[in-house]
Order: C-alpha cells, then structure tokens, then sequence
C-alpha cells in the first residue's frame, strides 16, 4: 500500500497506465510516483485482505475513531478553568533587596545575569556597559561605548563574553578575561550592523550565535566568529510601531522580551517564524 498520497494534481503521463490525465504524487516506499486517480485506488487497495474494501476500511476506521472519542469522554470528567478555581491562591510574594549596584550616570536600560547567577552586565544611557560581581556589588569590567543610549547587552552562555549595542546599530562583542585593567575596547569586535538603533539582543546556547532586533523592524540570527547574518527576518506585527515610540530606543521590559521572542522564532525554521508574524 501507498504511505502517503496528496491531493495535488498535475497533468501529465501516468507512472502505470501510462495515459495523460491528471495526475496525483504518492509515495510507494518513500518513492515519489505519478498516478491517475483510478490507478492511486487500486494501488491504495493493493494490500487488503480478501474481502477488504476500501470502503470497509474506511468505515473500520470511522469505528476506532467513535470508540476513541467515547474513552476520551469517559475521562473527560472536568474542565481545566474548572480545575484551577479549586487551586488555592498563592501568598503574596514579598520582594526584598538585597544589593544596589551604583555606578551609571543615567537610566540603566538593560541588564543581564550570568549563567553562574553572580555576575551581570548592564548598559545605561550615559554610554556605559558594567560587568557586575553582585555579591560584593564590585565593578569588575566597564566598556565606554562610541554612542549613548546602549539599549541593549547580553552575557554569553560561558561567561567569557559581553554583547552590546544601541544607537551605533551595532552588535559589539567583548571578551572577558580575568585581567581587569586589560583594555576591553581594543579587542572589541562588531558582528552584526542595522540600519537603525538596535533594540535588543540575546546569546543563544552558543557563544557563537547571537540574535539581535532592530529599530529597522528586522530581527537576524549572527554568527559570531564570523560576523555573518545567518537568518533574517522583518517583524510585521501590526503594534510593532507603537513598541519603540516613547523615546528613540527606550522600549519597555515588556516590549523588549516580546522582540526577544520573535527574534527566537528565527531558530524554529522559516516556516514557525511566518507563523509568529515574522516574514523570512
């Protein structure tokens, strides 16, 4: 029997009566072949066992599904917005602080942790990135950039590296060493270039991939060792004008982890994105 069929048709010279007709591809052991529609049913009805039709099949299989919706509703017993009214309410959440970091000379606008949960870099618009030991609130790095207003900053997976950027409409990598008197500045690479401000970004599980949102309305994947675009997408989300509106480059947390969001569509493939409202 045939694995798969699909409904497509093309006109042309069928694979086993050979006449032209229109024709429809299935796949006989993952082999793509052209059949007319008569031809598809009897190689559909190949397989059966004596006195199997196509039609006893296809009422068998009406059966297990009508049995199937009966189990379904046997357990079926209770909704689920049921169920979460029964759940009792939480305590309120009482936050406390427990450090204050101070160092910047205007609004901090974006800040990252560590994947070690110590350290943290932050990017404030007076031109300033800080790498942070939050145990003891030291600064252990600091990065004046070429511009103010650095929006956006991210640790890399390892620790071993910052990304920042902003009104440049740069993404510049920074790597960290253990000499804190080092000159970060000189071994600073830009990998990735907009034609506007650059809004967010964020490392993916690799040092060596970072994606990055712009004021351009696009979001792209890098290489990093590269500085290459490996995917690019537009964002087409009809608020994604109102997002950036308040003051050049100074979106909300919110608005800045729902671009975080559509530019990780980018990783599940061209297809998941045009669903996310990214066009590829």
């Amino acid at each position: 029997m045939c694995d798969q069929t699909f409904l497509v048709n093309v006109f042309g010279s069928c694979d086993k009566c050979f006449k032209q007709r229109a024709l429809r591809p299935v796949f006989k052991k993952s082999q793509q072949l052209n059949y007319c529609s008569p031809c598809a049913e009897i190689m559909a009805t190949d397989g059966l066992h004596e006195n199997e039709t196509l039609a006893s099949l296809k009422s068998e299989a009406e059966s297990l599904k009508g049995k199937l919706e009966e189990e379904r509703a046997k357990l079926h017993d209770v909704e689920l917005h049921q169920v979460a009214e029964r759940v009792e309410a939480l305590g309120q959440f009482v936050m406390k602080t427990r450090r204050t970091l101070k160092g910047h000379g205007n609004k901090v606008l974006c800040m990252d942790w560590c994947k070690d949960k110590r350290r943290i870099v932050s990017s404030s618009q007076d031109g300033k990135v800080i790498v942070w030991d939050s145990f003891t609130t030291n600064k252990e790095h600091a990065v004046t950039m070429p511009c103010t207003w650095v929006m956006a900053c991210a640790y890399a997976p390892s620790g071993c590296a910052i990304a920042c950027g902003g009104l440049d409409n740069k993404c510049s990598v920074y790597p960290l060493t253990f000499d804190k008197n080092e000159n970060m500045a000189a071994k600073k690479k830009s990998v990735a270039m907009h034609t506007n401000y650059l809004s967010a970004c964020s490392f993916t599980n690799s040092d060596m991939q970072i994606l990055t949102a712009s004021g351009d309305g696009t979001c792209a994947l890098w290489d990093v060792e590269m500085a290459a675009c490996s995917l690019l997408g537009t964002m087409t989300i009809p608020s994604m004008s109102g997002m950036f509106s308040r003051a050049p480059g100074s979106p909300s947390c919110l608005d800045m982890k729902t671009v975080l969001a559509l530019c990780e569509c980018l990783l599940m493939g061209q297809h998941s994105a045009q669903g996310r409202g990214i066009t590829p």
